[in-house]
């Protein structure tokens, strides 16, 4: 997670390391699914709010079908109860500042939320834009973690599906009761989807 975490730095950014920072964290904290809907998510797909203690964090605005909710499912998906809050702890891994400032940087005439990053040889960090008015493919999307496990060098080439994996895995390891992690990860069944993971 270290080495994930590390080309993302408040003073020093670029348009793919803050993408991929915020990419991670949706996927990480809110449970997702390695490649679906991806190429479909817009800039109101997420958004942020406050909690009861005045916390702000980035959780999932807009419900969406998926492999275990279908049309005819009643009632119709809830997009789940994840969410990424700052990291009090650490002032570099501010994912909710990282998402505000994705947002900002973003194409304004393109409404889709991957776009494509600028080339770091057209970037300055005081544009206004840092994408272009392109999205990014369902291929790249798709390889996103096998990217990153490059880049930063990891022990080997993850898939996106190993985030999912992980969070699950994480949660029971902390006595998060299945009925809980189920409610951010949207499955439906713990017999035949949680407990795979665990395993």
């Amino acid at each position: 997670m270290a080495k994930i975490y590390s080309p993302y730095d408040q003073s020093s950014r670029s348009p793919k390391s803050l993408q991929q920072f915020v990419w991670f964290n949706i996927m990480y904290h809110l449970i997702r699914r390695g490649r679906e809907n991806l190429r479909l998510h817009t800039k109101q797909s997420f958004a942020v709010r406050v909690d009861l203690t005045g916390r702000k964090y980035v959780y999932q605005e807009q419900d969406e079908l998926d492999k275990n909710h279908r049309e005819n499912d009643h009632p119709f998906y809830s997009s789940g109860d994840g969410r990424t809050y700052e990291n009090a702890n650490n002032p570099k891994l501010w994912p909710v500042r990282a998402f505000e400032l994705y947002l900002s940087k973003l194409h304004p005439s393109l409404n889709l939320l991957w776009q494509r990053p600028k080339a770091l040889e057209r970037f300055n960090e005081s544009d206004s834009v840092w994408y272009c008015n392109s999205p990014l493919g369902k291929n790249t999307l798709g390889s996103v973690m096998k990217t990153i496990s490059v880049d930063c060098k990891l022990s080997q080439e993850y898939t996106n599906h190993c985030i999912r994996s992980t969070a699950v895995s994480i949660l029971d390891n902390n006595n998060f009761e299945a009925r809980h992690i189920m409610r951010v990860s949207g499955h439906k069944s713990e017999s035949s989807s949680i407990r795979p993971y665990i395993r």
